[in-house]
């Protein structure tokens, strides 16, 4: 369920997942996983995002992550991940620091060599082997921010598949 305040667009998802319906390690496949140039996870399916993880990385394959909440196994996926951008919230709450810079550095300690911090109307920070660029936000008319990461994820993905800098 996923609940949208008027007028700021800020939401509260409530989220309840049968574990009857959780992904298998059984139930993917190497040649699945690894028929792309880049895999990018949500942490939620526990050892089938782990295993899909460690079959990217042995292809040469970057791991891309959108972590957004404490997940089964999630200390283990952020080592295979390549790139790790979480809201500004979310690092907090995972590192136990509160500047952008000591988040990212914590972030940086778990593995990932890419970085970054989401940080809704005031843009975004990104660190690539500890090199920092920030992205101001900008005003927009919000009705629903729903989506919103997925889509920086997705368009961050596709700009490093065409060999885009992080600027």
């Amino acid at each position: 369920i996923v609940m949208v305040e008027e007028g700021t667009g800020r939401r509260t998802i409530m989220r309840h997942v049968d574990p009857r319906t959780a992904l298998r390690p059984e139930e993917i496949s190497r040649e699945a996983v690894c028929a792309g140039r880049a895999l990018h996870l949500d942490g939620y399916e526990g050892d089938a995002a782990v295993q899909a993880a460690r079959w990217a990385r042995e292809a040469g394959m970057p791991v891309s992550l959108d972590a957004e909440r404490f997940t089964e196994r999630r200390e283990e996926l952020f080592r295979l991940t390549d790139i790790l951008i979480v809201a500004e919230r979310y690092g907090q709450e995972v590192t136990g620091r509160r500047g952008p810079a000591e988040i990212l550095d914590g972030l940086h300690r778990l593995g990932p060599r890419v970085v970054g911090l989401t940080r809704g109307e005031r843009g975004a920070i990104l660190s690539v082997d500890g090199r920092r660029t920030e992205a101001p936000g900008f005003p927009v008319d919000v009705v629903d921010t729903t989506g919103a990461g997925d889509v920086f994820h997705g368009a961050f993905v596709y700009g490093l598949l065409q060999g885009w800098e992080a600027e």
